[in-house]
């Protein structure tokens, strides 16, 4: 008796450790969307695709674009940081929304084939993020520099 039992409790764990591992297709996550990053850190990745973009040249515009928008996305889409002083939230919000349309431009530069046009805005691109970040860490915009 105490045999069969033991078999019955053995073939229903079996049972559903098999159906918890199926192959079900898990879909691909993006890590740089899902980062737990918070928006301080993102900062940084998106100048260092801003800086491969413009060391690359004209030549390779179109092939690093994509970096560019990715983390200039990733980073419009995080949110404002609880740290941030009240005082410095109006001037947060318009350089977010500067580097929001700078992005934009960038993007719709390529996509209506003129990226001699979007690689001459990677620079108003670096100075718009630069604002922001100068904005999210409280650097009065007298002393940015």
């Amino acid at each position: 008796m105490r045999t069969s039992l033991c078999i019955a409790l053995l073939a229903a764990l079996a049972m559903s450790t098999a159906s918890c591992s199926s192959t079900s297709a898990v879909p691909a996550v993006d890590r740089e969307v899902t980062s737990v990053l918070s928006t301080r850190h993102r900062f940084p990745r998106a100048r260092a695709a801003i800086l491969d973009a413009k060391r690359a040249g004209l030549s390779q515009a179109t092939a690093t674009r994509g970096p560019v928008i990715e983390r200039g996305m990733a980073l419009l889409k995080a949110n404002m940081p609880h740290d941030v002083r009240r005082t410095d939230v109006p001037r947060w919000l318009s350089a977010r929304a500067l580097f929001g349309q700078w992005l934009t431009r960038y993007a719709q530069a390529f996509e209506q084939g003129r990226p001699a046009d979007g690689f001459a805005m990677l620079q108003e691109l670096e100075d718009a993020l630069a604002g922001w970040s100068d904005a999210t860490n409280g650097i009065a915009p007298e002393t940015a520099v």
